[in-house]
């Protein structure tokens, strides 16, 4: 978990400014104490920095970070060392102390708070990307999709569309256009969505798709090979969620999940391990009990009504679970995020595997009439034996 709330924190220094690493070292593990000063020049038109300091375990860690005549200190696995208005210095001072500690790391990022970072934008396609609905002869524009439509998915297997991931159909946002020589339009997507390429697990994040790569097509042993990639200003964002968690758009088929790493790696990353997971299915398990709920006990909620900033509730819980996570100093508190985004969604993809998630939900309030039924039994029993006694 410490790993997982460092992670957390240097996420949150990168997507809140325009950051840019200026410092990283790693010290590796010591069954002694360590005490060094590093100097870190500070990147040109910097107004902030932020150091993480990062273990998997140590008697003691602390850090002190110095500059512009302005200090701040930190200690334990996972803290964060900040400094504002850093002004017209050119570097800083790191002081850091360790005892016997395993994997032990700092990165700095210098920030311009300067200027305000674009407001981050969940990976999303644009109104004008085609899909193919079971209903229609020909594809049409995303803009027009709705709740409940059927879209061509992976081999070719219509899957109904459960709910929009994030839907605004005003905010401007930056889209890629990723050209293919046998298709008539570029598929216009965010950087952090993700697609399937060939020679690939799983599938990676669209701004790490290079020109003469090829993209998986609507059917098995189909490619689109990549020939330009160019950009696209438009306003309107649209992501939504399949049963399946694929969707053919343009011809191409792509994920309707967003990369939050930015490794470019198809496996997710914990620190320096990677996991046996790719990224696309291991969001598809997160979003498992929003699917059982949406197709299986209240459809209606999941239309868009009750969208926060154009994010449907169960993003916006994921969001929060992150700010949860980063503000977490004690176990417990620490254990009940790891309960509420690892093993609660990874029981109930488990449930929607053997019986679907359509009668998911059913079996799961089946299971708890169950439970709480022996367990009335269980006192019942327990009581008629202190009464014969």
């Amino acid at each position: 978990m410490r790993v997982l709330a460092t992670l957390v924190a240097f996420a949150h220094v990168w997507c809140n400014a325009a950051a840019s690493s200026c410092f990283s070292v790693s010290e590796g593990s010591f069954g002694g104490s360590l005490s060094r000063p590093y100097s870190i020049d500070i990147t040109s038109g910097a107004t902030e920095i932020t150091c993480v300091l990062s273990c998997t375990s140590a008697n003691s860690v602390y850090g002190t970070l110095s500059a512009n005549g302005l200090t701040n200190s930190n200690s334990d696995c996972g803290a964060s060392i900040n400094i504002n208005n850093v002004g017209s210095d050119t570097n800083a001072q790191l002081f850091l102390y360790a005892d016997t500690y395993q994997d032990l790391s700092v990165d700095c990022a210098c920030v311009d708070t300067s200027t305000p970072a674009p407001t981050p934008t969940l990976g999303c396609f644009s109104g004008e990307t085609l899909v193919q609905r079971s209903d229609h002869p020909e594809p049409i524009q995303m803009k027009h999709l709705k709740v409940g439509d059927a879209v061509l998915a992976k081999s070719g297997v219509y899957k109904r569309v459960y709910a929009w991931g994030h839907i605004d159909r005003k905010l401007p946002a930056s889209f890629l256009q990723l050209h293919m020589a046998d298709a008539p339009t570029p598929l216009e997507v965010t950087g952090d969505h993700m697609v399937y390429v060939n020679g690939k697990a799983g599938p990676i994040r669209a701004e790490v798709v290079n020109i003469g790569d090829e993209l998986l097509g609507s059917t098995p042993g189909k490619f689109h090979e990549v020939t330009k990639i160019t950009s696209k200003e438009r306003s309107g964002v649209f992501y939504p969620l399949t049963e399946d968690g694929t969707i053919v758009v343009n011809g191409v088929l792509a994920s309707t999940y967003v990369d939050i790493q930015r490794d470019g790696n198809e496996y997710m990353r914990l620190g320096r391990f990677q996991l046996p997971f790719t990224k696309g299915f291991l969001s598809h398990v997160f979003y498992s009990p929003l699917r059982l709920w949406c197709l299986g006990v209240a459809a209606g909620i999941c239309e868009g009504r009750d969208h926060i900033d154009g994010a449907n509730f169960w993003d916006s819980l994921g969001s929060n679970l992150d700010e949860l996570a980063e503000n977490q100093e004690s176990l417990h508190g620490q254990l009940v995020v790891y309960l509420l985004t690892i093993v609660v969604p990874a029981m109930s993809m488990t449930i929607e595997f053997a019986v679907g998630p359509s009668l998911a939900p059913l079996l799961i309030l089946l299971g708890c009439v169950a439970v709480l039924s022996w367990g009335n039994t269980g006192a019942a029993g327990r009581a008629g034996k202190r009464k014969v006694a």
